[in-house]
């Protein structure tokens, strides 16, 4: 399965929903114009880890809604699909369950649809 076409993957294609905050906007940045290797999605994992366990960022809203560095990090790995997902450790990562897990579902399913 190819990876979805999603406009953030982009750097030529601004994305109108660029993160609001400075950090965000910078790991925007750094993400997108970086190419990812396979001994570097340990890497990503961490970063996801990271944006779901941190207790200062906010959990999933009633409505769906999803802290933007959240979305920013499934969203980047919806992009990385290919290479992020034949990795074991993003299997044990999905494995853990929590929401990474949710989010990334919601997300990606009107792509494999």
């Amino acid at each position: 399965m190819a990876a979805p076409k999603i406009s953030s993957c982009s750097t030529s294609n601004p994305n109108p929903t660029v993160p609001q905050t400075k950090t965000s906007r910078q790991i925007h940045k750094t993400l997108m114009n970086s190419k990812l290797y396979t001994k570097r999605v340990g890497d990503i994992i961490e970063l996801a880890r990271y944006a779901y366990s941190n207790p200062d960022l906010p959990d999933r809203s009633d409505d769906g809604t999803i802290d933007e560095l959240r979305k920013l990090v499934v969203e980047y790995i919806m992009c990385e699909i290919d290479m992020i997902g034949k990795c074991d450790e993003f299997v044990k990562y999905m494995e853990e369950g929590g929401e990474f897990v949710g989010d990334f579902w919601r997300m990606i399913k009107d792509y494999v649809a």
